[in-house]
């Protein structure tokens, strides 16, 4: 009743007790998941318009024992509630950053793109974090991208401003993910210290039928000189379209879906030895 804006009567069904119990048990479940290791990371190739291999886009995923795997929508949103996403995010940081130093050893030139979520952009950890990251890892910041979306970056202004202000410093790129989607504001992208902007899939699924926005956000990209990356590709004509307006980078299932470390490192061997030949 009061999530019906109270003021209202609303009757006990027995699946709102499923839906409770199924609740309480997801957040159980999750309060444990990170310290029995049930969190990996997929990655998703990150090509540049002529299909070069220049990075991959870090993504969570949880391994459920019974479950199988988990969608981030269902499990990410919880996390955001009971206020473990803070240590999530932290291990994402950490376990992002040491594959990007394995591939590096391999001889792999590889950015890896990982996104931060409102909890950590707002609170005062992050800078320790990733500072302690790149101490215990090795990493190379500048091999490294932190994605943003729109929303996250209204509110508290100065903080948010400051904060990405020093992760640029250390060598940090970042990026505005899914642009277009959230309270559009042209200001920021001038104000906060943004290197890539990247295109939302909405706008390259539009492609063919009605293109005059993404072809806008292309424009506008190109007068404020930031690098493009188009994501949720999917068709061979789409990304000709993309190539022909002179956008960098793109991913999406033309290529790969997001894969397991296992199955990119066999990517990579293919990729390897085309280029051999």
């Amino acid at each position: 009743a009061k999530d019906q804006g109270r003021n209202a009567v609303a009757a006990f069904t027995p699946a709102m007790k499923a839906a409770t119990e199924h609740r309480m048990s997801l957040e159980n479940e999750l309060r444990h998941a990170l310290e029995r290791g049930e969190f990996e990371l997929f990655y998703q190739p990150k090509l540049t318009i002529d299909n070069r291999l220049v990075g991959a886009e870090a993504l969570v995923r949880w391994r459920h024992p019974e479950r199988g795997l988990v969608s981030p929508a269902v499990f990410v949103p919880v996390c955001e509630e009971i206020g473990l996403i803070g240590d999530i995010g932290a291990w994402v940081i950490e376990s992002a950053a040491r594959q990007q130093v394995r591939w590096r050893d391999q001889g792999h030139r590889l950015q890896v793109a990982l996104n931060l979520s409102p909890r950590q952009l707002a609170g005062t950890q992050l800078l320790d974090t990733v500072r302690a990251v790149v101490a215990s890892t090795g990493c190379d910041p500048r091999s490294l991208e932190l994605e943003v979306t729109e929303s996250m970056l209204l509110g508290n202004d100065l903080h948010t401003r400051r904060l990405l202000t020093q992760l640029s410093e250390m060598g940090f790129s970042i990026a505005i993910d899914d642009f277009g989607t959230g309270y559009s504001n042209l200001a920021y992208l001038q104000r906060y210290p943004i290197r890539t902007l990247k295109i939302d899939r909405s706008f390259v699924q539009a492609i063919g039928q009605s293109s005059t926005l993404t072809e806008v956000i292309v424009m506008m990209c190109k007068a404020l000189n930031l690098h493009m990356v188009a994501e949720g590709v999917e068709r061979a004509d789409q990304l000709a379209w993309l190539a022909e307006r002179g956008v960098h980078e793109y991913q999406g299932f033309l290529f790969s879906p997001p894969l397991p470390v296992a199955e990119f490192d066999q990517l990579l061997s293919v990729t390897d030895a085309r280029r051999v030949a």
